[in-house]
């Protein structure tokens, strides 16, 4: 019997939330023995419009008639327009259960996690452990829904505790790392005093305020308490860990698979409830002292290092330079083969190719695939299985249809796996999708292997426009000839108005507006 698939519609798949919601999810999923299929582009936000649709083409892979459900967390997709057309593509060609979380739909169900009773938490917890009453408070995106429930947390705590809200001690931020470093040069520049505490919407604002405070000399939290919210392993891992609290990302990931489940079979669909942890740190004032076990990863070997475990971190990394030494296809996509070990582990990983891999001419051509999805045959060129002496292989001839995704998807297979599946670009050609899959909950998609497509995607940009210059200059030598009087060689005009020299147009064109790696 073929399994019943799940599609999650979804970006920056790494980023804590959508970690956390994506483990939960395959833990429920998997106990009802369902597959899962991951669309994700690598950033919410694009700064140029050719990288967003290079980006964003992933979604254009979709077959929608392979799939019995869909998820879609359109808060995530910031880009252009994009969410809103995915939704109204969902509505006119999918029949199958649709959740979309976080955001409102106009057609489909929502769940929303709340942010209200976890933030209340932490504010309570500096009012009544620490008893700080000049709270200031770094809020999100202003309107935000989430920056909303956050700011009606902060405000309903200090009421409660009879302490006045003050709106000059209330500002917003882009939940990033620059926002709580502008906002602390904004305190320095507007307040005769510090406040007691700086409160954060989320911990890599909180990671900002901090570094800026250290960088003028003040110390965390002799001088200002700081916290965040979101509990990442960045902000637990900090010499003076950050206090936080979980997002209950997880648990809304569980219910999302709860709910389609009771949907597949018509029983009744609970409400999402949920509870948070509190990560005390260090950075509230608390005593500093050892963190709860559950923090700590027993598989984790602390005397390895970046440089000992030659890592894809190691300062000793030569990917990329290996890969741009390379002149030939398989040696390129053999160097890409002997470094798959930085990305372990998973349970299967394949580099799917555009039918015109072997194509320069077509690569960084006009003629290269953009926002129209992927060829119809697809070559799976490199394929490896869950260990380094399991299913591994380079081939040229594993040919599929794209229509498949991954031909996985139609096999037997003992246990339910999670796709993920990104695109291979640059700005806006596309070069294939990757395609990385988990059936452990706990090894997950992560920032080191984005990092990993990413040293590829620039590689490969090098390597093909390196190929096509080496066959202008192969046509270029080919229109010499020697003067029979001075022996002297000439040069010959490449007519580039001909139609079979469209690419040597093409190719002096790109090497002008981009320079050559």
């Amino acid at each position: 019997m073929e399994r019943r698939k799940i599609g999650v519609i979804i970006a920056q798949a790494e980023e804590n939330s959508q970690s956390l919601f994506m483990k939960g999810l395959m833990e429920e999923a998997y106990v009802y023995g369902y597959d899962i299929c991951v669309f994700s582009m690598y950033l919410r936000f694009q700064d140029t419009l050719y990288r967003q649709i290079g980006d964003s083409n992933i979604y254009n892979l979709i077959q929608w008639d392979a799939f019995d459900a869909i998820i879609v967390l359109p808060d995530t997709i910031q880009a252009t327009d994009i969410a809103t057309r995915l939704e109204d593509k969902i509505h006119e060609v999918f029949s199958g259960v649709v959740l979309f979380v976080d955001k409102d739909s106009r057609y489909f169900p929502t769940v929303k996690i709340n942010h209200y009773k976890p933030y209340k938490k932490l504010i309570d917890h500096l009012i009544e452990v620490h008893h700080y009453s000049d709270i200031m408070f770094l809020d999100g995106w202003k309107n935000h829904v989430h920056s909303i429930q956050r700011e009606q947390a902060y405000r309903d705590s200090l009421t409660e505790h009879g302490i006045p809200v003050d709106p000059n001690n209330i500002y917003y931020g882009n939940y990033w790392y620059d926002s709580g470093k502008e906002v602390v040069k904004l305190i320095l520049d507007s307040r005769e005093k510090l406040p007691e505490a700086i409160a954060c919407a989320n911990d890599c604002m909180a990671i900002g305020v901090a570094a800026e405070l250290f960088s003028n000399h003040i110390h965390v939290p002799e001088q200002v308490a700081v916290i965040g919210y979101d509990s990442t392993e960045e902000g637990k891992n900090l010499k003076c860990k950050l206090t936080s609290a979980d997002i209950p990302a997880r648990e809304c990931g569980r219910y999302c698979a709860k709910y389609i489940h009771a949907s597949f079979e018509k029983e009744p669909i609970p409400e999402f409830e949920s509870e948070s942890v509190i990560f005390q740190g260090t950075s509230c004032g608390c005593e500093r002292k050892m963190q709860p076990e559950k923090y700590f990863d027993e598989k984790e070997n602390f005397w390895n290092t970046d440089h000992a475990k030659m890592g894809y971190s190691s300062y000793y990394n030569k990917f990329m330079e290996d890969l741009l030494s390379e002149r030939d296809h398989r040696s390129f996509f053999n160097t890409i083969f002997q470094h798959v070990y930085q990305v372990r582990p998973f349970h299967s990983l394949s580099i799917c190719m555009n039918d015109y891999w072997n194509s320069s001419e077509v690569m960084i051509s006009e003629d290269a695939m953009r926002s129209n999805g992927y060829t119809d045959k697809i070559y799976r060129i490199i394929k490896c299985g869950p260990s380094e002496h399991t299913d591994n292989r380079i081939s040229f001839d594993d040919i599929f249809e794209m229509k498949e995704m991954i031909p996985e998807l139609s096999e037997q297979r003992e246990c339910p796996e999670t796709f993920f599946f990104t695109p291979l670009y640059f700005d806006n050609r596309s070069f294939g999708y990757a395609v990385i899959g988990f059936t452990d909950t706990e090894a997950q998609f992560t920032e080191v292997y984005i990092n990993w497509l990413k040293s590829i995607m620039q590689s490969m940009e090098a390597f093909y426009r390196q190929n096509g210059l080496r066959e202008l200059l192969r046509q270029m030598e080919a229109t010499q000839i020697r003067d029979a009087m001075t022996d002297i060689l000439k040069q010959l005009p490449l007519d580039l108005d001909q139609k079979e020299d469209t690419f040597s147009k093409d190719l002096l064109l790109l090497m002008l507006k981009t320079r050559l790696p």
